[in-house]
């Protein structure tokens, strides 16, 4: 039986590149976004959504119960951006960034567990950022959202590892091809990259390959870890 995966995140970048990757691979998958993708190809499955929306995202986990009745992997890989020193965010944007970066993570990793221990099997990676250990200015609140998802994700790692589900976060580096180079300035880029190990720009085979090695059945006991992808 092929394995199911869920991926937010699925209209752009990282997100979208992980369903043909996945397909390939022979897995039936699950995308969520709120703008529709178009992919056609047979085991693909897309649910248009806003994922910081509770309500809505309970009745996708409805739906995977009823139609594929299980759930192996969940790629929490929706997020948003925006910068801005403290003092200049709006209530607005700090609300969007901790609904989508951290709640909604929470929540698809809640109800992605409660169909994951009926099968004794699950893989759960969180996709965070650089930008927690740089502590860049203008960063605040979304270095803040995803400092506190890793954080869930290792203590969620512990109260599940008897269930055989494993959690774990990969840290992106500046990422070509993610989507999020753009929306930072050139001289932003440059200085961000002076301040990481690889000191250039890393591709999305990186990241896939690293992802690829924590949903595997052999890394049953690589868990509640942050791998950064280029080094911080």
């Amino acid at each position: 039986m092929s394995k199911v995966v869920l991926i937010t995140g699925t209209s752009r970048g990282l997100g979208k590149f992980l369903i043909d990757h996945y397909l390939d691979r022979g897995f039936t998958v699950l995308g969520c976004s709120r703008s529709s993708v178009s992919n056609e190809r047979a085991g693909y499955h897309h649910y248009c959504l806003d994922i910081g929306d509770s309500k809505a995202s309970a009745k996708l986990f409805v739906d995977i119960r009823k139609v594929h009745k299980r759930l192996d992997i969940l790629i929490n890989n929706a997020a948003v951006f925006s910068k801005n020193l403290v003092a200049m965010t709006t209530d607005s944007a700090i609300v969007e960034m901790v609904d989508t970066n951290l709640k909604a993570a929470m929540v698809f990793s809640r109800e992605a567990c409660r169909i994951m221990q009926r099968n004794g099997f699950g893989r759960i990676v969180n996709i965070s950022s650089i930008a927690v250990p740089l502590k860049e200015r203008g960063a605040a609140v979304y270095a803040a959202s995803k400092a506190a998802l890793e954080h869930f994700g290792e203590v969620l790692a512990r109260e599940v590892y008897g269930d055989g589900i494993t959690v774990n976060n990969v840290s992106l580096s500046l990422v070509k091809g993610s989507g999020m180079l753009e929306l930072l300035s050139s001289e932003v880029r440059e200085h961000m990259l002076a301040r990481t190990v690889a000191g250039q720009y890393i591709s999305i085979d990186d990241v896939v390959h690293v992802i690829d090695f924590l949903i595997d059945e052999g890394s049953k006991n690589i868990t509640a870890q942050t791998i950064c992808v280029g080094g911080a």
